[in-house]
Formats: structure tokens, C-alpha cells, sequence
């Protein structure tokens, strides 16, 4: 999909880490995009609105920018979510079993989550209670072993989704190509990296070596309008 919007001299896409390493304020917009490559494509200019060229844009403001944060929040929410119901059960944090969740639209823009699933500690059984062509953004699940990227399941599982939303959705391929998947993994080169959130689409690099945004675990969104 196209996840970057320019808007001139900014550049706004979700609540991703900017190439500095920090990620955009709760208020105001965005980051680096997502390349062909899927890695970070362009910092925004002036992220904190105190330019001489006048305040960044706010990605709230702008439904095609919007969906992008909202999404990114809503994979956040799905990430404390995923942790609570594992504390629940007495798991190793996300370690221990693959959680899983589809991502959908709501009539105001806002991005919630469908109902969770566990699996076991390689596969999960997706729920698609509520899914329509119309209003489905994504999903998200965790690699409990490691591995940042999608594996070739997912990515079957993703081309799947694509082509339903292509063939039935109101919007065609360009609802379509609105659809991404989230990915939370540990760096396993790195025993003690954190479980991180990385958000992968239609355009991102299919490679298990290519680099790929990753998401603020504080993502929040849009306040209503």
C-alpha cells in the first residue's frame, strides 16, 4: 500500500522511530515512511512544529494519515492485550504461546481489535469474527521463538487477505493496498532485545534480512473528532 503521504515538505506515516531513534509526540506528526525496501524512507521535517515554514501537519487531520496512526495504536493496544491475557495464563510473557488479532476500521476512522486468539508455541487459529472486505485493516500476531520479519506463511496468509479485499471490498485494490501486518518479535542476534512491534505491507521487502519500521509501544489514537 502506499504508507507514506507527502504533504509537501512532510513526510507523515504512523507512529513509526524516526531515524534519530525517537518516535513522533502523541500530538502531532509522523516519522520515517516505509520505503521499497521496507525500511525507514525520510524523518518528517520539523516534528516539533517550530520551523520557519509553519507547524508540521497533523496526521489526525488528514483520514489517509490517520488510518496509518490509528493502525499503529491499535497494534500497541494489541501488544498490552497479548501481554495481559498471557500474565492470565501464567506464561512467559509472549515467549511461551503465538497470540493473534485482525485490525479493523470503524465508521469514524478509529482502528480496534477483533477478538484475540492463543495458539501454541509455532501456530494460532485466527478468529475472523466481524471481518468484512470493508473494514479490515490488518492483523498482528507474535513470533514467540524470535524472527522479525514474516515468515512465508504469513505472507501467504497476507496475499490471501489482499486478494479478498481486491475482489470484494467497495474500495477494490486501493483498500487493498491499505492492508498491512504487524509483527511482534524479538531480535534474536540479540539475547536481550526487547519484544518490539514492526509493520510490514503490499510494498515491503519480502526478504528475512530486510530491516523494517518499528511501531511506538505507547501508540495511541487519534483523539476523537
Amino acid at each position: 500500500m502506499t504508507d507514506t503521504t507527502n504533504l509537501g515538505t512532510v513526510w507523515v506515516v504512523g507512529q513509526r522511530r524516526r531515524p534519530n531513534g525517537t518516535f513522533p509526540p502523541a500530538s502531532t506528526g509522523g516519522g520515517g515512511g516505509l520505503s521499497e525496501d521496507g525500511g525507514i524512507q525520510q524523518d518528517e521535517i520539523d516534528p516539533d512544529r517550530s520551523g520557519s515554514d509553519g507547524p508540521a501537519l497533523d496526521p489526525c487531520s488528514n483520514p489517509a494519515t490517520a488510518l496509518d496512526w490509528n493502525a499503529d495504536a491499535a497494534a500497541a493496544e494489541a501488544k498490552r492485550e497479548f501481554e495481559r491475557q498471557a500474565a492470565e495464563r501464567g506464561d512467559d510473557g509472549l515467549f511461551s504461546r503465538e497470540w493473534h488479532a485482525f485490525l479493523y476500521e470503524d465508521a469514524t476512522g478509529r482502528v480496534y481489535l477483533g477478538p484475540v486468539s492463543a495458539g501454541s508455541q509455532g501456530t494460532v487459529t485466527p478468529d475472523t469474527t466481524g471481518m468484512t472486505p470493508d473494514n479490515l485493516v490488518g492483523f498482528i500476531h507474535n513470533h514467540p521463538g524470535g524472527g522479525l520479519n514474516p515468515s512465508g506463511d504469513d505472507w501467504a496468509g497476507f496475499d490471501s487477505l489482499y486478494g479478498w479485499v481486491a475482489q470484494w471490498s467497495s474500495g477494490g485494490v486501493s483498500r487493498a493496498n491499505q492492508l498491512r501486518q504487524y509483527i511482534i518479535a524479538r531480535d534474536t542476534t540479540d539475547p536481550n532485545s526487547p519484544m518490539a512491534i514492526r509493520v510490514f505491507n503490499n510494498d515491503s521487502s519480502r526478504s528475512s534480512d530486510a530491516p523494517a519500521p518499528e511501531v511506538n509501544p505507547e501508540a495511541q489514537q487519534c483523539p476523537p473528532a
